[in-house]
């Protein structure tokens, strides 16, 4: 998936491997604000993002890892759910005691 978003910013000018790292090394993540060569990288990944559909890949496939995760946990996060909603009946119940 990263690889076409990286041609894409190699043909830009830019080398990264990947939109993750993609900050790393520009001078504003220390600096007050960018200057015109990491706003150009800026836009330039914006483009390869949206030309590559980065964003859209990325978020179907965290999605489907999560899905899996929550199904496969699916009893211990019902026990967590049932404990929390308890907590919060004592919580909803000490407050409407003490005229909250």
């Amino acid at each position: 998936m990263f690889s076409n978003w990286s041609s894409c910013m190699q043909a830009a000018g830019y080398r990264v491997s990947d939109p993750v790292h993609a900050t790393g090394a520009l001078a504003s993540v220390t600096a007050a604000k960018p200057d015109t060569g990491e706003i150009a990288q800026a836009q330039a990944d914006v483009a390869c993002k949206t030309r590559t559909n980065v964003v859209g890949v990325w978020f179907a496939v965290e999605s489907d890892y999560q899905n899996a995760a929550i199904h496969k946990n699916a009893k211990a996060l019902a026990v967590v759910k049932a404990e929390l909603t308890r907590q919060t009946d004592v919580i909803n119940s000490l407050a409407e005691r003490n005229g909250a």
